[in-house]
């Protein structure tokens, strides 16, 4: 689905992308979320965000632009708000809330998009349900609902390229996923620094 919804942009000039996951966190925070054990929240999804993106615009970012909730003493930020600026002019913004609620369930399909792209002529809006359902819709039509697990996809195929020793299944490779983590890494120096905008080295 994401390869479809990249092809359907390359034929169009995409304006703005936005990634947008409220989380219900409540409880001890996953080792997966906090800065000590994994760099947290905004490095480990922030680079799943940041690559998809990546992925179905065709951009990379120039600069970028981050600020953060994080009250003394609480070990888990509330939310870390991203502005991106791609190298084609064109904008991004990622938001990441944590509402510290307990027993509270969004009903159905994600209340906002996770994914939203906007072109010249429209939008591109992709909903995750679950984990696995993921409706899209271009312009308010819904497009379709595919089920499927990317992340348990990217692992059979590192898994297989590992046994095999043939890499060329693997969607990108250690010089593109910099091309993620450094943005990612640059945001969070920007929230140390009280929103500082920074420029991002263009891909080499």
């Amino acid at each position: 689905m994401f390869a479809e919804i990249r092809d359907f942009l390359s034929e169009r000039a995409v304006t703005h992308a936005q990634v947008t996951m409220p989380r219900m966190q409540h409880g001890p925070l996953p080792w997966g979320q906090s800065e000590e054990t994994s760099g947290g929240f905004l490095l480990e999804w922030g680079c799943h965000a940041l690559d998809y993106t990546r992925f179905m615009t065709g951009l990379e970012v120039a600069q970028v632009q981050a600020f953060r909730s994080q009250p003394e003493g609480r070990e888990q930020t509330l939310s870390d708000s991203v502005n991106f600026r791609f190298s084609n002019g064109g904008t991004m913004h990622l938001l990441f809330v944590t509402l510290q609620a307990q027993d509270v369930r969004a009903p159905g399909r994600r209340v906002v998009p996770l994914f939203s792209f906007a072109f010249v002529g429209g939008w591109v809006v992709v909903y995750m349900e679950g984990g696995k359902i993921w409706p899209y819709e271009i312009n308010g039509e819904h497009i379709r609902t595919e089920e499927f697990d990317p992340w348990a996809g990217h692992d059979r195929v590192f898994i297989e390229a590992v046994r095999s020793g043939d890499a060329g299944a693997v969607p990108n490779d250690y010089d593109d996923g910099l091309e993620t983590v450094g943005p990612i890494l640059a945001a969070i120096e920007s929230t140390r620094e009280g929103g500082k905008t920074i420029d991002v080295a263009p891909p080499v």
